[in-house]
């Protein structure tokens, strides 16, 4: 049985303990190998908001990644406590008043050989009748060529997909697929306004991998309220790259 260690960490002091082995990494023999960075649980607070953030265990050469993950996170988690805690002091001594919370988690999703995919999903708490979910995604392509300590390039959507064409393309099955799974009478313009061909709706694809490693397809991702009401939830759509390169 393998015994995962969580460490419970506030922001602050998980940023010095990533610069300090960031720093650390350079001292590493030839040949030794860098142990894992351990799986972690950053928690912070203050007056109206609580903040929790897990981070799994991960190879010590993916640092950049829990480092991109952390800085983001920790931007949305200062800008997310600063409207808290105005709340809190309008109306804090309300009997009613309900503390803001962002739950967070950030993961690994496997990836298509030659590439890397980090992602982050929270639940939040910010007053209202109801909380929301968020999703943030991360996606890499080795590069072979690279001479800097950290062999990966950042790629957005318009690097994974070939041009608007195929984006016009994809776009057309996922307004497909959205409107036979979103019930008996979709909003077509809703689902238009949030998944149409447009490439800031496509921020959040995903390249999926089959068993053998090669490209399977595209997960989308849209957020709730994105391409139908509330109560229909945050959508997943999946596109097999046969079908979208037949």
């Amino acid at each position: 049985m393998i015994h995962r260690r969580s460490v419970r960490v506030p922001v602050i002091a998980l940023i010095a303990l990533v610069s300090s082995a960031a720093a650390g990494a350079d001292s590493t023999a030839p040949g030794e190998q860098e142990a894992a960075l351990p799986e972690t649980v950053v928690v912070d607070s203050g007056p109206g908001w609580t903040f929790t953030l897990s981070i799994p265990e991960m190879p010590a050469d993916l640092g950049f990644v829990r480092d991109l993950v952390l800085e983001s996170m920790t931007e949305m988690m200062t800008e997310f406590a600063g409207f808290a805690e105005a709340d809190f002091a309008e109306r804090g001594d309300d009997p009613g008043f309900m503390t803001w919370t962002i739950e967070a988690s950030m993961s690994l999703p496997p990836a298509p050989d030659g590439m890397l995919t980090a992602s982050c999903s929270w639940w939040d708490y910010s007053g209202g009748a109801h909380g929301n979910t968020g999703f943030r995604l991360w996606r890499f392509e080795r590069d072979e060529d690279s001479a800097g300590p950290v062999p990966w390039t950042a790629m957005g959507t318009g690097d994974i997909l070939a041009d608007s064409t195929e984006l016009a393309a994809l776009s057309a099955l996922v307004m497909d697929s959205l409107a036979r799974t979103l019930g008996e009478c979709p909003d077509m313009a809703w689902i238009l306004e949030g998944a149409g061909p447009e490439w800031s709706n496509y921020e959040l694809l995903m390249p999926v991998p089959d068993s053998s490693g090669a490209l399977a397809g595209f997960s989308v991702h849209f957020p709730a309220y994105s391409v139908a009401p509330y109560v229909a939830g945050p959508r997943d759509v999946f596109i097999p790259v046969d079908l979208l390169r037949p």
